[in-house]
C-alpha cells in the first residue's frame, strides 16, 4: 500500500519522471545488441557499457540533488486550490486567451501554406520526406513562435478553468476551445513535420491532466496503466502518421524511428564518451542554450555568434550528420541526448549543470503546487525536458524563452481581472 500510495503521489512530479527517463536509459542500455543493430543499422557501443552507466547516473543524481535541495529549504506540502473570482465573466476570461493565441497559429499556417504552396500536394501523396531537407520548408515570415506561446495557454487554460464556477454550455464552449487550439497546433506541426514540437504539447497536456485526476482523488493503478497505455498507443499512431507523411509507412520503418529517437542516442552518448564521436563545434558553447546560439532575433540584436565566432545553425546542424557517419554509426540519427551534448562542454563536470536544471524544475514544481501561473505554464516545460534526456540539451531552447513571456503576460492578466480567491484549500 505504501508503494502505491508512493507512485500515485509521484507519478507527474520530477521524480517520477526522472524515474521514468532512468528506466528508458536502462531499457537501452539492456536493448539486445543484435537487435538494435538489425534496425538502426549501426555497431552497439551502450550494451551494459560502464562508462555510460556511471556517467549517466551521476548526472541523475545531480539533477536530483538540485530537487531536493529545493523541497528541503522550501518545503510545500500537498497543493494549493483556490476558488476564484474574476472581474467579467469567467468564461471569457479564459476563453479571450485561447481565441487570441488560436487565431495567431492558424494566422501563421496561413503563411506557412502561402510560402510553400507545393507543401499540402507533397503530404497528401505521401511525398513528405522531401521536405525535410535544409531549405525543404520556408518558415521564416511565419510566426514561428506562436505555437509555443498557445503551447503555453492551453496548459494554463487546462489548469485555470477548474477554479472558477463555469457550468453547462460554457464550460461545453470552454472545453471545446481547448480542443481547437490544441487542434491547430497539432496542425503547425504536422505541416512542419516535426514531432518535436508536437511531443511537448501532448506531454504537457497529459501531466496537467493526471494531475487533475490525483487532486480530485480519481487517480489509481488501473487508471494509471490505462492513461500509460493510450499514451503508448498514442505515441506509437504518431511515429507511424509521420512515417507515412514521409513516405515510409512499414512496420520496420516505424520501429526503427522509435529506436532511432529514444534508443539510439544512448548509443551516441557511448561513442561520446570513449571518444569514437565528437562534433566539429563542441566546446564552444554551443550546446549549453540552443535560445543564445541559434535564435536569430536574440543574435541580431546581441551578436553572441560574432562574439563567440559561432557559425549558424545549418552550418551546426550538417556538421553533426557528417561526425556520426564519421563515428561509424547511422548518419541520419544524429541525437546525442542531453547529457551527451552537455558533455561536449563539460565533461565530466556535467552533473553540476544538472544540479542547476534540477534547481529549476524544483523551483517549477513548488510554484505549480502553489498554483503560481509561473508553475503551470513552466513545469509541463520541464517535466518534458527530463522525459527527454534521449534528445536535446532542450531546456533553455527558444519555446523556454516564449513560455517566459506567457507566464508574464498571463500573469499581468490575471492581476488585473481576477479578485482575491474566496476560499483556499490544501489537498494533499
Amino acid at each position: 500500500m505504501r508503494f502505491r500510495n508512493l507512485v500515485i503521489r509521484n507519478i507527474v512530479s520530477p521524480y517520477g519522471m526522472t524515474a521514468a527517463a532512468l528506466l528508458l536509459f536502462l531499457v537501452a542500455l539492456m536493448f539486445p545488441p543484435s537487435l538494435y543493430s538489425s534496425y538502426i543499422q549501426e555497431p552497439d557501443f551502450m550494451f551494459f557499457d560502464p562508462a555510460s552507466l556511471v556517467f549517466f547516473l551521476l548526472c541523475t543524481l545531480g539533477f536530483l540533488l538540485g530537487l531536493k535541495l529545493v523541497d528541503f529549504l522550501f518545503p510545500v506540502h500537498g497543493f494549493r486550490y483556490e476558488k476564484r473570482e474574476t472581474r467579467f465573466s469567467p468564461m471569457w476570461f479564459i476563453l479571450l486567451p485561447l481565441i487570441a493565441g488560436t487565431a495567431l497559429t492558424v494566422f501563421s499556417i496561413v503563411l506557412l501554406l502561402r510560402n510553400n504552396n507545393y507543401l499540402l500536394q507533397l503530404l497528401l501523396t505521401a511525398e513528405g520526406g522531401q521536405l525535410r531537407d535544409p531549405g525543404g520548408i520556408e518558415a521564416q515570415d511565419t510566426i514561428v513562435q506562436a505555437t509555443p506561446a498557445l503551447m503555453g495557454i492551453v496548459w494554463w487554460a487546462i489548469w485555470r478553468k477548474d477554479q472558477f464556477n463555469i457550468r453547462g454550455w460554457r464550460r461545453s464552449a470552454l472545453h471545446s476551445a481547448i480542443v481547437l487550439a490544441t487542434l491547430s497546433m497539432v496542425m503547425w506541426c504536422v505541416l512542419m513535420l516535426t514531432r518535436g514540437q508536437l511531443m511537448p504539447i501532448l506531454a504537457g497536456i497529459a501531466i496537467l491532466l493526471l494531475l487533475r485526476c490525483f487532486i480530485e482523488g480519481k487517480l489509481t493503478p488501473a487508471f494509471i496503466l490505462r492513461f500509460a497505455a493510450i499514451c503508448t498507443g498514442s505515441i506509437v499512431a504518431l511515429f507511424a502518421s509521420f512515417s507515412m507523411l514521409r513516405g515510409a509507412a512499414d512496420l520496420d520503418t516505424i520501429i526503427s524511428n522509435i529506436l532511432g529517437y529514444t534508443i539510439a542516442p544512448y548509443n551516441r552518448l557511448a561513442a561520446i564518451l570513449d571518444g569514437r564521436l565528437r562534433y566539429p563545434f563542441a566546446g564552444k558553447g554551443l550546446y549549453f542554450s540552443g535560445f543564445v546560439s541559434s535564435n536569430r532575433a536574440f543574435n541580431a540584436l546581441f551578436h553572441i555568434n560574432q562574439i563567440f565566432s559561432w557559425p549558424d545553425f545549418n552550418t551546426v546542424w550538417q556538421s553533426e550528420f557528417g561526425a556520426v557517419a564519421a563515428a561509424g554509426l547511422n548518419g541520419n540519427l544524429i541525437f546525442a541526448g542531453t547529457f551527451g551534448y552537455i558533455f561536449f562542454e563539460l565533461g565530466w563536470l556535467s552533473p553540476l549543470l544538472l544540479f542547476i536544471y534540477g534547481l529549476a524544475a524544483g523551483w517549477a514544481w513548488r510554484s505549480l503546487k502553489l498554483g503560481k501561473t509561473a508553475g503551470i505554464v513552466l513545469y509541463p516545460w520541464c517535466a518534458y525536458f527530463v522525459l527527454s534526456w534521449f534528445g536535446t540539451n532542450s531546456l533553455l531552447e527558444p519555446t523556454a524563452v516564449v513560455l517566459l513571456l506567457d507566464v508574464i503576460v498571463l500573469g499581468l492578466y490575471e492581476a488585473l481581472l481576477v479578485r482575491t480567491p474566496r476560499e483556499e484549500i490544501w489537498l494533499s
